[in-house]
C-alpha cells in the first residue's frame, strides 16, 4: 500500500530570524553571566567555575551596558568569594567608570559600585583611596537613603584610621540627616559609630553626652529588628572604654547587660520574621558567635583589671575555644560569605586577650607561661600583618616588663625603648617610661630616672588613663621614699590612693597602701590592714608575701608593747607563710629561665619577622 508522502506545512519551519552580530554577542555575555549564577548558587558552590563564566562574558563584545555589568557581577563575585581583593577593585572600577560615562540613566548602580569599589579599598587598608571616591560621589548619594548610610558609614570607617575627630563630624552628618528624615533606627547606627570615635579618642564628655542621647533614642525604638544588637554594640563601647581608662566599678553593669543580651540574643532573633529582618538589611551587625566571642573575652579582660585570676583564667579557655571553633566553621562553605573585617576582628580580640592574660601571668608571678601567651600574640600578627602599627608597641611592652622580672635589664631597656618608637598610643608610652623609671630607680641610675620622668610626672599628663595617672604617682612616691623624703612620699601615695579609691584600681591601690605602711614604719595598723585587704584582692603573690611581712612585723611590735603571746605566735605564722611563697616564687622564675627564648623574644623591628612584604590584602 502506497503511503502519501507527508506534507511538511511551511509555517511550521520558519527559518530563526537573523540575529546581527550586536545581538550574538550580548546573548551570549547574558548565557554566560546565567551559567555563572548557576554554579554560584549551586547546592554545592564552584565559585572558580561561575568566575571563569564572568571573565568569558567580559571578554565578549556585548553593549557597554552589559559588559559594565559583567565587571560589576566579576567585582563583587571576587570580593565575596575569594581572597583576590586587589582583582576585585580592578573589575568594580571598570564598571564604575562605564556606569559613569553612560550618564544620569545609571547613577544608581554606579553608587553602589562606588561603595563596592570602597569596600574593596577598605579591605586593602587603602583608607585614604576609599575617602576620595566617596567624597566624589557625596553629592549625589544624598538623594539615595540607603545607598547614602552605606556611604557615610564608609567614609567613617575610612575616615578613623586618619583623623578620629574628623570621623566622629561624618557619623554626625548621617545622625542630623536620618533625623530630618525621621528614621530613627538608622540614627542610632550613626550615634553608635559617633560613641566608637570618641571613645577610642578618650574624649570623654563627648562620649558620655553622645551616650546619653543613644540610650535615650533606643528606648523609642524598642521595636527595631537590630535593637539587642545595637544595646549590645552600646554596652561594648562603653565597657572597652571603662576597662582602657580604669574604671573598672563604672564597667560591671555595662558587662552584665553585655552578658543578658549575648544570653538571649539567640531566642530573639527566631522571633523576628524575615520581612522585618529586610527592613535595615543594608547593615549586618555581628553574628551571635562573633559577639559571643567578644563578650568571653571582655569578660576575661575584665576578670584582669578586677584583680579575678581564676575566673579570668576560665573566661580566657572559654574565649580561646570559642574563636578556634569560630575560625574552623568560617572556613566551611554553610557560613557563607566572611564578611569584610570579620577575619581582622577575630586576630585583634585574639591578640588582646593573650595580651591581658600575659600581663595577668606576670601579676601572678608565673613568668613561665608569659612566651605561651606572647606566641599567640604573634601569631595573630602574621594574620593581620598590616595592623604592626596599632598592636607592636604592646607586644614590645610586655617583653620588656618579661624581663625587667627576670632582673634581664639589658633586654628590658632594649624593649621598652622600643615602645615609643612604635606605637602611638599614649598611654603605652607612659607606661614604658614609667616601668624604665622604676628600673633606673632600682639601679640607683639617678640621671637615667630624670631623663625619662621629667615627661610622666603627674602634673603633666593630661590625656592618659587613671590606671597610668595612679602609677605615675606610684613611682614618685617611691622615688621620695627611696631618698628619705618620707613626708613627700606619703603625700604622693596618698593621692595616687586617692585616684585609684573610686575606680577599683586594686593593684595600684595594694602598692600604695602598703608604701604608707612602710613610710609609717608599720606602725599605722590602718594602713596595714587596708594594704593586706589590697593585697588580696589584687592576686598578686608578690603583693600579698609583701603584706604578710609588714602584718608580721606590725604583730610582733603590738606583741612586745602588750605583752601578747598570741599575737607573736600568728607573727610568726605569717613569716613562715611568706618564706614559703617566697620559694614558690623562686621556682617559678627558675622555671621560666629553662625555657628557651623564641625567636622574635628579643626582636625591635618585626617587619621582617611578619612578611609585610608578602601581604595581598587578605582578611
Amino acid at each position: 500500500m502506497n503511503q502519501e508522502p507527508i506534507h511538511h506545512h511551511q509555517g511550521h519551519h520558519q527559518p530563526p530570524p537573523q540575529q546581527n552580530p550586536q545581538q550574538r554577542e550580548d546573548q551570549a555575555a547574558m548565557q554566560l553571566m546565567a551559567m555563572a549564577e548557576h554554579f554560584r548558587n549551586n547546592e554545592t558552590p564552584s565559585y572558580k567555575a561561575a568566575a571563569k563564566c564572568l571573565i568569558a562574558a567580559s571578554k565578549t563584545n556585548a553593549s557597554s551596558y552589559l559588559k559594565a555589568h559583567v565587571h560589576y557581577q566579576l567585582g563583587k563575585l571576587l570580593y565575596y568569594y575569594t581572597r583576590n581583593a586587589s582583582r576585585a577593585k580592578t573589575e568594580l572600577e571598570t564598571a564604575h567608570s562605564m556606569f559613569q560615562s553612560m550618564g544620569s540613566k545609571c547613577e544608581e548602580i554606579r553608587l553602589i559600585c562606588a561603595t563596592m569599589v570602597a569596600e574593596c579599598a577598605l579591605s586593602l587598608q587603602d583608607n585614604q583611596g576609599a575617602v576620595n571616591l566617596l567624597q566624589l560621589e557625596a553629592p549625589v548619594t544624598r538623594q539615595y537613603p540607603k545607598i547614602h548610610s552605606k556611604s557615610l558609614m564608609l567614609t567613617t570607617e575610612a575616615l578613623s584610621a586618619i583623623d578620629l575627630n574628623v570621623a566622629a563630624e561624618v557619623a554626625n552628618m548621617g545622625i542630623i540627616y536620618y533625623r530630618d528624615c525621621k528614621d530613627n533606627v538608622m540614627e542610632c547606627y550613626f550615634r553608635l559609630v559617633q560613641c566608637l570615635c570618641f571613645a577610642r579618642n578618650s574624649s570623654t564628655e563627648k562620649l558620655g553626652k553622645s551616650i546619653t542621647e543613644l540610650i535615650d533614642i533606643l528606648n523609642r525604638v524598642q521595636e527595631a529588628p537590630n535593637i539587642n544588637d545595637m544595646k549590645a554594640c552600646c554596652y561594648a563601647i562603653q565597657l572597652c572604654y571603662f576597662l582602657s581608662v580604669g574604671l573598672i566599678i563604672h564597667s560591671k553593669r555595662c558587662l552584665r547587660e553585655l552578658q543578658i543580651i549575648v544570653q538571649n540574643k539567640g531566642r530573639t532573633e527566631e522571633q523576628i520574621s524575615a520581612a522585618t529582618r529586610s527592613e535595615h538589611s543594608s547593615f549586618s551587625w555581628l553574628r551571635k558567635e562573633l559577639l559571643t566571642g567578644l563578650t568571653y573575652g571582655l569578660t576575661s579582660l575584665w576578670s584582669i583589671q578586677s584583680g579575678q585570676f581564676d575566673k579570668a583564667e576560665r573566661y580566657f579557655a572559654n574565649s580561646v575555644g570559642h574563636l578556634n571553633e569560630l575560625n574552623a566553621m568560617m572556613h566551611k562553605a554553610r557560613w557563607g560569605i566572611v564578611q569584610r573585617g570579620h577575619e581582622r576582628f577575630l586576630a585583634h580580640l585574639h591578640f588582646a586577650i593573650h595580651d591581658g592574660m600575659a600581663h595577668m601571668y606576670l601579676a601572678k608571678a608565673r613568668p613561665d607561661k608569659v612566651w605561651d601567651m606572647t606566641s599567640q600574640m604573634i601569631r595573630a600578627l602574621r594574620a593581620a600583618p598590616k595592623d604592626l602599627e596599632m598592636f607592636e608597641g604592646q607586644a614590645h611592652l610586655i617583653m620588656g616588663m618579661y624581663f625587667q622580672y627576670m632582673k634581664d635589664t639589658q633586654n628590658a631597656e632594649a624593649q621598652l625603648l622600643a615602645v615609643e618608637k612604635t606605637t602611638k598610643d599614649e598611654d603605652l608610652k607612659v607606661i614604658s617610661k614609667l616601668s624604665l623609671c622604676l628600673m633606673y630607680l632600682f639601679q640607683a641610675r639617678e640621671k637615667e630616672f630624670y631623663e625619662y620622668y621629667d615627661d610622666v610626672r603627674p602634673s603633666k599628663l593630661q590625656n592618659v588613663s587613671f590606671v597610668t595617672r595612679a602609677m605615675s604617682g606610684l613611682i614618685s612616691a617611691l622615688h621620695s621614699f627611696v631618698h628619705g623624703r618620707l613626708a613627700e612620699g606619703k603625700t604622693t601615695a596618698v593621692e595616687a590612693v586617692q585616684i585609684c579609691s573610686d575606680k577599683d584600681i586594686v593593684r595600684v591601690q595594694a602598692i600604695a597602701m602598703m608604701l604608707i605602711a612602710r613610710i609609717y614604719n608599720n606602725t599605722n595598723e590602718v594602713a596595714v590592714s587596708a594594704g593586706l585587704d589590697w593585697a588580696g584582692r589584687a592576686g598578686d603573690p608578690h603583693l600579698h608575701t609583701w603584706a604578710e611581712l609588714l602584718q608580721a612585723e606590725l604583730d610582733e611590735h603590738r606583741a612586745k608593747a602588750e605583752n601578747n603571746y598570741t599575737l607573736l605566735e600568728e607573727a610568726k605564722q605569717r613569716r613562715e607563710t611568706a618564706r614559703y611563697n617566697e620559694s614558690q616564687l623562686a621556682q617559678h622564675v627558675s622555671a621560666a629561665a629553662e625555657v628557651a627564648l623564641p625567636k622574635y623574644a628579643t626582636m625591635l623591628d618585626y617587619n621582617e619577622e611578619l612578611g609585610l612584604s608578602q601581604w595581598h590584602g587578605i582578611y
